[in-house]
């Protein structure tokens, strides 16, 4: 109990809520705390790390634990590391945006990273962003993979000579790692199985379909993503206009991009400040102690103190504590009864000075 202690004093929090704060952060970050050490130092770094960000943004505990609970889930799960979230929550704070809007904006932005749209991804080009760099292929792709994903589609399958073909595309690297050139050379073989024109030739409409159907195989294919490197590929291109950030991230969290690359240098000296905050294992509790200080203080601590030793008795006598209030319980309904019982059998011969 004692890193929610440091957090409550800090960013003037109860310990209730401090300890919810700092299980939330381990949680949506899948830290390890299979061991009572692993937990013990993976909670102490949680809270320097929360802090220095709340710090560093001016966040209240409410923009820290709204961030955390909105931002961070998805963030994580995309490859984003908790420092460069929490760079953006103290850079997007000091920008004017609540905790709560922060936590989306994180969310919408890694979800577009592992994920783009079509349109981002032509905003990419234009800014001369190449996404495929920041892409991990599975080596070797799978055929019937694909052929599955084509009869859910249309219903069409593939000949043996289709998939002796796409086997040998789908094993070359340098195809698979280019989303273009793999939609180039795969969609001629795929559109075989469907009707020719007049002019033998399979419709434009068609082609279209068989463009898009490769590409979502593709995207949905990609192994992993250097999310962390795109992001910042992405903030400080100057091509990035506004227009290409609302086009990648949508119009709703264009502009907060924008606010973030507008500051990169202020970004880059929190992200500095936050990564080496193992640095200083006791920065919450120096701090803590340092805002203990004085009467007022001391009141604080007081407070914390008494909050944890209610936790810790409260824990350690569960069992007896619940014995006493039930036995209290129980001997208040017995002397309670019969005085009930002997008022209804003899209303007038029981008086004030008798109860």
């Amino acid at each position: 109990v004692e890193e929610p202690r440091h957090y409550a004093v800090i960013m003037q929090s109860d310990m209730t809520r401090s300890s919810e704060g700092i299980r939330s952060f381990l949680q949506n970050t899948n830290k390890d705390i299979s061991t009572p050490e692993k937990a013990l130092a993976e909670a102490k770094r949680g809270t320097n790390l929360m802090v220095k960000m709340g710090k560093l943004g001016g966040m209240s505990d409410e923009d820290v634990q709204q961030f955390i609970k909105f931002g961070f889930p998805t963030g994580t799960q995309a490859g984003l590391s908790d420092v460069t979230l929490a760079a953006l929550g103290a850079g997007g704070r000091r920008a004017g945006l609540r905790g709560d809007e922060l936590g989306v904006f994180a969310r919408a932005a890694a979800s577009k990273l592992v994920a783009p749209t079509n349109k981002g991804l032509d905003a990419l080009a234009v800014a001369g962003i190449d996404y495929s760099k920041f892409t991990k292929m599975p080596g070797g792709l799978n055929t019937g993979n694909l052929e599955a994903f084509s009869k859910r589609r249309f219903g069409k399958g593939f000949s043996d000579s289709q998939k002796t073909r796409l086997n040998d595309l789908l094993d070359d690297g340098e195809v698979v790692g280019d989303r273009d050139k793999f939609t180039e050379k795969v969609s001629p073989i795929i559109a075989e199985s469907y009707r020719k024109g007049k002019k033998g030739k399979v419709s434009a409409q068609d082609s279209q379909k068989i463009a898009k159907m490769v590409g979502d195989f593709h995207k949905l294919s990609i192994e992993s993503i250097d999310s962390e490197g795109l992001l910042r590929a992405i903030l400080t291109n100057p091509k990035m206009t506004t227009a290409l950030r609302n086009a990648y991230f949508t119009d709703k969290h264009g502009g907060k991009a924008g606010m973030i690359a507008s500051k990169m240098d202020q970004f880059n000296q929190d992200y500095e400040e936050l990564k080496h905050v193992e640095a200083d294992p006791k920065f919450a509790e120096k701090k803590s102690l340092y805002m203990t200080q004085g009467l007022g203080g001391s009141l604080d601590n007081l407070k914390g103190s008494f909050e944890t030793l209610v936790l810790n008795i409260g824990q350690a006598n569960e069992g007896l504590i619940r014995f006493a209030t039930d036995g209290i319980a129980k001997g208040t309904d017995l002397r309670v009864t019969p005085i009930r019982d002997i008022m209804s059998a003899n209303p007038r011969t029981i008086g004030p000075d008798h109860l």
